[in-house]
């Protein structure tokens, strides 16, 4: 006989109790267990009753497969009302807790005043995780942790830390159970989440917290952290609590347990665990960004537990924000901490070579595309051009430099083409330059080694091993030897340079295959608009390719064409500094009237920055002070630049007026030719100089006329030019 879906539904939620420890018993027995079909005192009947050496601690209402249980939750409330009378709980429910499930998804409500908000739980939890709930007196707790301040736990955090931490408790006393902290790289999200995690162990929210990272090195690192955790007018974390590994939490109990999302979810998935979903009270993601999202992968390793969870990630996505829906208790980012010193700043470099980002290459009859050089076939001379290039801009024997290759084999050829051009630099190139990747040996090794300045290797090539979950502090130089679409994937991949160190003050990027140009803007990315997928997650790793790449060993078959310092443009294109320097005086001038007023109060330079930044900001996307900065080398303020720039500018206006105006009476131009005219005037006073035909190969003339259309146009151009300039650099405005 066919099962009612109802049955089905039944079968499904006997099983998990039973494996759950809760045997089947008799309402009026003092087991524990679970009792079926409960008449009420309003003569309703609740599907299950759960009971704790005897008395009744949760109703579980029962639906068919096809209804949402989180719609039903009204229904099991009301049951907890009427069990009995003693509303022991919040002064209206006779149990604390109650389940609604379909056999397929559960969600558990903690009835009890100042308790979280409910939630979709993994399975059932043990009559063990239940006492242990029981004992939890969420009213005291929470109003203990509401009237504890980041200085109550440590005075010796950052502003941004303290700032994260209290508004962090107050979505927790609220009773939020999932809470996002989006911080830049190198900005304190861990010495936060350590901070938070003492003053939940301090108040008694928590005895157990699991932290989840996404690397073996990082994972080292995090518990290390808790070790050695001194908190600034607090005791040190290790006199009172332990923090370990999965291995030393089975020998011993921790409070903090520190693993890998990999490593936990391969457990829970092979059953080699002991863990119930009530193991952890608090759940701290790092990483949040990436693959967890999918129940059938890593996804479990936080899917599985009922905790408060907290994500931490530098590069949020549309998915990220749903997971922990939309509660950001802190938001942080690149230019906030730039601002108050926590990271550095960047320098971007843009290698282009006729293969790898112009016009790709032909070999035995098939070409191929820019986006397959390294990929399908790897060209020796394009790296070697680049090593070569690089070193007009960088320390190569002194600094740290981290290449990014498509795959493993590509890696392994940048590897001997860098040993072989760097090779008189270094005594011993073979231990200065390396790769790491999965197929290396002991990479993790290498990794530490590297985070040394002083010692070698000073450069490593890698894959995808490196773009997230890894500190080095001290590099200098990223090299980009592959396409990065994912702004993601580009944020990790520049995070590693963005630390602080004593031995820099800033770090390049150096694109060798126009990723800059890929994406609009000025990196880090925005991401929180970037709709989820497993390449945007970073949750898989590149694929290597089913066949070796072929490599091509010929001497100069490619040419480097560009190899300099950019900035990013209006245009959303990346150009060199002289245009980008032009364009900024051109911002300027246009919103000078606008700046002057903005400033005439102001009380000092430092205030008047401050005026002109906000100004600048409303004017042009791609605003970043130290870049407008560093394309003037000799100025350290907006306000001197403001200055310099409109500084003479209405007599240099007078000037080129009268200049055109002559020049179009003396030639007899007319229509378009006047506007030509007008155009190379409007050009003159932001070069502050002649214009001759040069100019009009670059911006702005470029895009609007060209040298051949305005040769067209006015066939004696050069006379014209000659004119113009006469009039505008010689003759005195009348």
């Amino acid at each position: 006989m066919d099962r009612t879906p109802e049955q089905e539904a039944e079968e499904k939620i006997e099983s998990e109790l039973e494996e759950q420890g809760w045997e089947r018993i008799d309402s009026d027995s003092n087991r524990t267990g679970y009792s079926k079909h409960i008449q009420l005192p309003d003569g309703r009947e609740a599907d299950y009753i759960l009971y704790h050496s005897g008395k009744p601690v949760a109703i579980v209402e029962a639906k068919k497969s096809t209804i949402n249980p989180e719609n039903k939750r009204d229904q099991a409330r009301a049951y907890a009302k009427n069990l009995d009378e003693s509303n022991t709980y919040h002064n209206t429910y006779s149990v604390p807790f109650t389940y609604t499930t379909n056999g397929e998804k559960t969600v558990f409500e903690d009835l009890r005043k100042n308790a979280p908000q409910f939630r979709e739980i993994y399975k059932f939890h043990t009559p063990q995780d239940l006492e242990s709930l029981i004992d939890t007196q969420y009213l005291e707790v929470m109003e203990e942790l509401e009237h504890t301040k980041s200085e109550d736990i440590d005075k010796g955090l950052w502003n941004n830390q303290s700032e994260g931490f209290d508004r962090g408790v107050e979505l927790v006393t609220e009773g939020k159970n999932k809470i996002l902290y989006t911080m830049a790289t190198g900005s304190g999200k861990t010495r936060l989440a350590i901070a938070l995690s003492y003053a939940f162990l301090e108040t008694g929210l928590a005895d157990r917290i699991l932290f989840a990272v996404d690397t073996d090195q990082l994972r080292t690192e995090t518990r290390k952290g808790y070790k050695n955790y001194e908190p600034v007018g607090s005791e040190p974390f290790s006199k009172n609590y332990l923090a370990g590994n999965l291995d030393e939490d089975e020998e011993h109990k921790q409070n903090v347990v520190v693993t890998t999302t990999q490593k936990l979810s391969r457990r829970l998935h092979e059953g080699e665990h002991n863990f119930s979903v009530g193991e952890f009270d608090v759940l701290i993601a790092d990483e949040a960004h990436r693959g967890v999202f999918n129940k059938d992968g890593h996804g479990i390793a936080l899917d599985y537990f009922d905790a408060l969870e907290i994500g931490l990630t530098a590069t949020p996505h549309e998915k990220t924000l749903e997971r922990y829906n939309h509660n950001e208790a802190y938001s942080y980012d690149y230019n906030d901490a730039l601002n108050h010193h926590h990271v550095v700043p960047f320098k971007s470099y843009s290698v282009d070579t006729q293969i790898m980002t112009e016009k790709g290459f032909r070999h035995n009859g098939e070409w191929y595309s820019p986006k397959q050089i390294g990929e399908d076939i790897i060209i020796r001379d394009s790296q070697e051009k680049v090593a070569e290039k690089l070193l007009e801009n960088t320390k190569v024997k002194d600094e740290l430099t981290l290449f990014f290759a498509q795959n493993t084999t590509h890696a392994r050829v940048i590897v001997d083409d860098l040993r072989e051009i760097y090779g008189d630099l270094f005594d011993n190139p073979y231990e200065e330059i390396k790769r790491v990747t999965g197929d290396d040996f002991q990479p993790h090794v290498t990794l530490s080694e590297f985070k040394q300045p002083y010692r070698p290797p000073h450069i490593i090539v890698t894959v995808d091993m490196v773009t997230t979950g890894v500190d080095i502090r001290p590099l200098n130089n990223i090299v980009l030897m592959r396409p990065v679409k994912s702004k993601v994937l580009f944020n990790q991949m520049m995070g590693r340079g963005t630390r602080t160190h004593e031995t820099k003050d800033h770090f390049k990027i150096f694109d060798c295959v126009k990723a800059f140009a890929f994406h609009d803007g000025i990196p880090p990315f925005a991401t929180k608009d970037v709709e989820y997928n497993i390449t945007e997650s970073g949750e898989t790793p590149i694929t290597e390719p089913e066949d070796e790449p072929e490599i091509v060993d010929e001497p100069d078959v490619d040419e480097v064409i560009r190899n300099c310092r950019v900035y990013p443009s209006k245009n959303n294109e990346w150009v060199e500094r002289d245009e980008f320097a032009r364009e900024i005086q051109s911002v300027i001038r246009n919103n000078d009237e606008v700046i002057s007023k903005g400033v005439e109060n102001c009380t000092s330079i430092k205030e008047a920055d401050t005026e002109i930044e906000s100004i600048l900001i409303d004017e042009w996307k791609h605003y970043q002070k130290e870049t407008i900065l560093d394309a003037f080398d000799d100025l350290d303020t907006l306000y001197l630049l403001c200055v310099r720039t409109v500084e003479g500018y209405e007599e240099l206006r007078s000037k080129a007026r009268c200049a055109k105006e002559k020049t179009i009476s003396e030639h007899n131009l007319t229509g378009e030719q006047i506007k030509l005219v007008q155009d190379v005037s409007d050009r003159a006073v932001t070069e502050r100089g002649g214009i001759s035909q040069n100019n009009f190969y670059q911006p702005p003339l470029s895009y609007e006329w060209g040298v051949d259309a305005a040769e067209r146009l006015i066939e004696n151009l050069d006379d014209v030019l000659n004119t113009f300039n006469r009039n505008f650099l010689y003759i005195e405005t009348e």
